[in-house]
């Protein structure tokens, strides 16, 4: 494998400096282009611009304010034209905490630009409601529309100026949409973004017109789910335009709309592992040698001390998770997992020869989790682009709690020995395993039921290989453990 200039650059780890946050933070906004690489390490505030033969320019987001400062960017917003990157998120400046907890009276958020010609970053856009507990909509996307020659900001999260907001590239702000969105992507002749509602609500998308801004939204309903049980509990992670659909990634699988061609949005099931905050959300989807790569975390979000803002059993569940994070090489119809890795990837790039992961070992913490130091640990990793493409998957374990309809959405691409164990209720006269076949492309799912005996039984799964499997018991609570070798 070539060796990328870039990688000699880049320090292994980022020793902790004082960051006033959510507890832990991680690597954002990787983005790649004439020969400079921009990344923010939040939620130390710090971004960084490596240029071949220019060394390496810092800048300490001080034009939104005076240090201590924190935050940067957790969602990856960034985006280029011609010589310039932009880049977005949100910083606290000066960064405080307030009886144990964050105070937002100086968040803000924010979009800058940097010259890699001048080698010289300045403050585009910012906003801050300089209120304790709430905070203006934090740039959580960025797209460049040409036909404009303007930028398109989404802002989901937050609690005002929400929506999707139009800047100019050397200032000047407008609202184009005030529907609530998070991640956006080109598609057709629109920008089309992902709907954001927190936790939960309706899976969908609205698109604005390049040209005029006149925007449409289309949602999925529960009767888009492919092997016909319900999809969990929505929450969006990143869109991308690909194989002419549009896609949203989202906690428990893929959703594929359709909204020029008019076939009906259809949700897969991928990676659906219970309560857990398991999936592919706060890191970007990457294309890779005309596939998508996409990253579900293992805990993308958690919560030590606890938090009013989430049910009992979720905090739990976010202590807990049932597999490590998996790289997924989507490739549809098929699906394919390439990597085993720690608590979460952050930010993913390619650089030619090899994709560049930015990892830590923490996830996004809650509200009464604050602390003065960001005590995770941010690493960079190098995956080559021939393990994405054509690698034979690691070996994993996934742990599958069951309880309600069917989970799982688990790709068995190039496993030679996949293995089921599921532990059936021990009353109930009906006890039946249904397993669903389906891949990532149009069409439904094939099912197959195999009587099971009350306590563990073993399923050979070799005869599915290839195929993405969901799965669900009849009578009564049931768990399971997917052993992919």
């Amino acid at each position: 494998m070539a060796h990328h200039w870039v990688l000699e650059e880049l320090a292994p780890r980022r020793p902790s400096r004082v960051s006033p946050e959510w507890g832990c933070g991680g690597v954002y906004g990787l983005h790649y282009t004439g020969d400079t690489l921009y990344y923010t390490v939040a939620f130390d505030a710090v971004a960084f611009f490596h240029s071949r033969g220019g060394g390496v320019e810092r800048y300490d987001y001080r034009l939104l304010g005076p240090a201590p400062r924190s935050g940067g960017d957790t969602y990856n917003v960034s985006t280029s034209v011609d010589d310039e990157i932009y880049f977005g998120g949100w910083v606290h400046a000066p960064a405080r905490l307030l009886g144990g907890e964050v105070d937002f009276s100086n968040k803000y958020s924010h979009v800058h630009a940097y010259s890699s010609s001048t080698g010289g970053v300045r403050l585009l856009w910012s906003e801050s409601l300089h209120h304790p507990r709430l905070w203006a909509g934090e740039v959580t996307s960025l797209l460049y529309n040409p036909l404009r020659d303007s930028l398109l900001a989404a802002r989901g999260d937050g609690h005002q100026g929400l929506g999707v907001y139009e800047l100019g590239r050397r200032g000047g702000a407008r609202k184009a949409s005030d529907t609530r969105v998070l991640r956006g992507t080109t598609y057709m002749d629109h920008a089309c973004f992902s709907l954001h509602h927190g936790w939960g609500g309706s899976p969908g998308v609205h698109c604005l017109d390049l040209e005029t801004m006149r925007g449409f939204t289309e949602a999925a309903g529960p009767e888009a789910s492919v092997d016909g049980a319900p999809p969990p509990r929505y929450r969006s992670g990143d869109t991308a335009s690909a194989y002419t659909w549009l896609m949203v990634l989202a906690r428990g699988g893929l959703y594929r709309f359709d909204p020029f061609g008019g076939e009906p949005p259809a949700y897969v099931r991928l990676l659906d592992l219970g309560d857990a905050p398991y999936g592919p959300l706060r890191v970007n989807t990457l294309p890779v040698a005309g596939g998508l790569l996409a990253a579900f975390n293992a805990q993308s979000h958690s919560t030590i001390r606890g938090t009013e803002e989430l049910p009992r059993g979720q905090q739990r569940a976010s202590r807990r998770p049932p597999a490590p994070s998996l790289l997924v090489y989507l490739s549809p119809p098929s699906a394919r997992i390439v990597a085993a890795l720690g608590a979460r990837t952050t930010s993913m790039e390619h650089l030619g020869c090899c994709v560049l992961l930015a990892t830590s070992t923490c996830p996004n913490l809650e509200r009464r989790d604050a602390t003065m130091v960001d005590h995770s640990v941010k690493t960079f990793e190098a995956l080559p682009v021939e393990k994405v493409v054509t690698g034979t998957p690691p070996p994993v374990s996934i742990r599958i709690p069951g309880g309600r309809g069917a989970l799982g959405g688990v790709p068995l691409e190039g496993y030679r020995r996949p293995l089921l164990r599921v532990r059936a209720p021990r009353r109930g006269a009906s006890l039946r395993l249904h397993l669903y076949r389906l891949d990532t492309g149009p069409g439904g799912a094939d099912e197959d039921r195999v009587g099971l005996e009350p306590g563990w039984n073993t399923v050979d799964l070799g005869g599915h290989g290839g195929s993405i499997v969901s799965l669900e018991v009849d009578g009564g609570p049931w768990e399971a453990e997917l052993l992919l070798r």
